[in-house]
């Protein structure tokens, strides 16, 4: 028993720092620019070792993918949030407005995500990645838009 609070603290523990780490890389990616930036600034940044930051990560690229998930996350919430306001009788119109005001432009965002375009386009690897993360959150969308669809009257 006395194992699983511990192992229950530990997977806490990293829970917290996988998040601090991300938090941390997202605001020195926009500030400096994700080919400007070393794992150690991400570190002191977030307050950790190279230790913790490899227990999370093998490499920036990586932890980028990871802030590229939960930003998909957050903005298929978003749109679901968005559809779901109607109700079974889908507005579309009023659908795309609440959709475009909650992804309003998030300018560090869009930084992040243009500098790491620009350091995919030099690494086909990273490419073909960033292109099945774009697919999942088009999927996820996707998805989204076909469950409103189907609850609107014809």
């Amino acid at each position: 028993m006395a194992q699983d609070g511990a192992e229950r603290r530990v997977t806490r523990r990293r829970v917290q720092t996988r998040a601090r780490l991300l938090e941390a890389a997202f605001g020195v990616f926009a500030a400096k620019g994700f080919g400007r930036v070393s794992i150690e600034e991400v570190c002191e940044a977030a307050g950790y070792s190279r230790g913790a930051f490899y227990s999370n990560f093998a490499t920036l690229d990586e932890l980028f993918f990871a802030l590229y998930r939960d930003r998909a996350d957050l903005i298929a919430d978003q749109v679901a949030g968005a559809l779901a306001a109607d109700g079974p009788a889908l507005d579309v119109p009023a659908a795309v407005d609440r959709v475009t005001e909650v992804l309003l432009l998030d300018l560090d965002w869009l930084l992040v995500k243009t500098d790491f375009l620009v350091h995919a386009a030099r690494d086909a690897a990273v490419a073909a990645t960033l292109l099945e993360h774009r697919a999942r959150l088009r999927g996820a969308i996707a998805g989204r838009l076909a469950r409103a669809h189907r609850h609107t009257p014809l």
